[in-house]
């Protein structure tokens, strides 16, 4: 999977983003399955007309590097561009070998918004940094939950 980044959530709740400092892309490890009969025997024309079995994606993920660790326990694997000819050959071999953290300086984790926890915000708000502010009002909402 290709993406700017990922979403993580520390033990308050508190969502970062994880992306490239150079703002690339990210290459996500996944399996992918596709859907419908194909790959089933069909021995009469009816059975094409079944219903089909759907699709099936997943991001594989692995222990954490330092930076994600931080935040949390586990993070998508991730593939370097020099490495993707190997991860698409399905070579057994060299894929054991991908799936490990990737290296400390690959990642900047950057606090956001807690915009990004409801899906039906999709907007580049959900990516912006917290400010000072944000800090002092999650730090207070907090400290109000607590009271009740």
């Amino acid at each position: 999977m290709i993406t700017d980044g990922f979403f993580e959530w520390d033990n308050a709740r508190s969502p970062f983003w994880f992306h490239r400092a150079d703002g690339g892309l990210v290459l996500l490890a996944g399996l992918y399955q596709r859907g419908g009969l194909a790959d089933k025997p069909q021995d009469k024309p009816e059975d094409k007309m079944g219903p089909s079995d759907p699709e099936r994606f997943t991001i594989l993920t692995t222990r954490p590097n330092q930076v994600v660790a931080r935040v949390h326990d586990r993070m998508p694997v991730m593939i370097s561009p020099s490495r993707i000819d190997p991860w698409l050959s399905g070579q057994a071999s060299e894929i054991i070998d991908l799936i490990a953290p990737a290296p400390e300086q690959t990642l900047l984790a950057t606090p956001v918004s807690r915009r990004v926890n409801a899906v039906k915000n999709d907007d580049p708000a959900c990516l912006a940094p917290l400010t000072t502010e944000g800090h002092s009002e999650r730090a207070a909402t907090k400290r109000q939950l607590t009271l009740f």
